[in-house]
């Protein structure tokens, strides 16, 4: 099963054993067993709503031929009205239903394309009902905003200064700050106070590219600020060491270079396909190069990532939640994240 069709299954209200029997082309039969205490979504049944109409619209707007279209294509193109709750998460939700329900099917040769079946054709002309039930929502904002080690903020009055730092960098180089450094890695310079080149490779994110562009003005501030103050450093930080993790990551890098699928080389690793762009992502944050256009232009397409290079030009947010606000369901997180790795390999390394 593709990651997205498994977090489609995860979000789907729709009874497990009819949405699994569904994907692997199997005939549903409600009467053979009790859906009612098989899972979830079964036990707990959410309200369901007639989307006949909806349906309607869908069909004869997009399906009277035999032509195919693409999953996301078709929800960026319904029409929404946020007052009348018909959202793109709606349309999705729609589109589900359709599929499990055998109106629609997905094309054998392009999992991401639909295409109306026969008993979708004949569904409207003998049916006045499609009930269907709202997703499951695991709100986006109750998710961490990075997968990163976290350091408590020791010092605010340096913190404050380091993001003025980087503000000041950032605006100097036409970046947003978060493309200078992220966030926690500011916050562990306020506990290690590095005061050397040697010791700023030790900061949370930081890697040998960070540290030539930028560790000289972070250290002068830092050394600044500890002579105002009079501030003891801590004498018991542990410096890093290279070993499996660095090999991992070297081995990742040439897989990269090698233009191996990303999730080729996922399954290879016997990992998720979000572990792997955390590993990614904590790569190109850390200032190593990482060209992964060959895989990005398989999913999307040149003014996609025009949008989406604009967006990250332009946002001082660094956390992948706000950019999924902002475009509403037009990108899901892995397109997000894996674009963000990209823009910050292109503009900060």
């Amino acid at each position: 099963m593709l990651l997205k069709e498994v977090k489609s299954f995860a979000k789907s209200s729709i009874s497990r054993r009819k949405y699994l029997l569904s994907y692997f082309g199997e005939k549903y039969d409600p009467n053979i067993h009790n859906d009612s205490s098989m899972d979830d979504n079964s036990k707990n049944p959410k309200e369901k709503i007639n989307a006949i109409e909806n349906l309607k619209f869908l069909i004869s707007n997009f399906f009277k031929s035999d032509k195919k279209i693409s999953f996301k294509e078709l929800v960026n193109t319904l029409p929404v009205q946020e007052e009348n709750q018909i959202t793109r998460d709606f349309w999705k939700t729609l589109i589900t239903h359709c599929i499990v329900d055998g109106i629609l099917i997905r094309d054998i040769n392009d999992i991401g394309a639909l295409k109306i079946t026969d008993h979708g054709k004949k569904f409207l002309n003998e049916q006045n009902k499609f009930d269907i039930s709202i997703d499951n929502d695991f709100n986006v904002d109750n998710k961490p905003k990075h997968t990163n080690v976290k350091t408590g903020v020791i010092d605010t009055n340096l913190m404050g200064k380091l993001i003025m730092l980087r503000k000041d960098i950032a605006k100097k180089n036409s970046l947003p700050p978060y493309a200078i450094l992220q966030e926690f890695s500011l916050e562990d310079m306020t506990y290690k106070y590095p005061t050397s080149l040697e010791e700023f490779k030790n900061i949370n994110g930081v890697g040998e590219g960070k540290v030539n562009k930028f560790g000289n003005y972070f250290i002068k501030l830092i050394k600044e600020y500890i002579e105002e103050n009079q501030i003891q450093k801590p004498d018991d930080l542990v410096l890093r060491t290279s070993g499996e993790k660095s090999s991992k990551k070297l081995s990742l890098i040439q897989n990269i270079d090698k233009k191996i699928p990303l999730d080729e080389i996922s399954d290879s690793r016997g990992i998720e396909f979000t572990e792997l762009l955390s590993e990614l992502e904590s790569i190109v944050f850390s200032g190593t190069k990482l060209d992964i256009d060959y895989y990005l232009e398989e999913i999307l397409d040149e003014d996609q990532q025009e949008e989406l290079k604009e967006y990250f030009l332009e946002s001082d947010s660094e956390y992948i939640s706000d950019a999924l606000e902002e475009f509403d369901g037009d990108y899901d997180e892995e397109e997000l994240r894996l674009y963000r790795i990209k823009f910050l390999n292109d503009v900060s390394n």
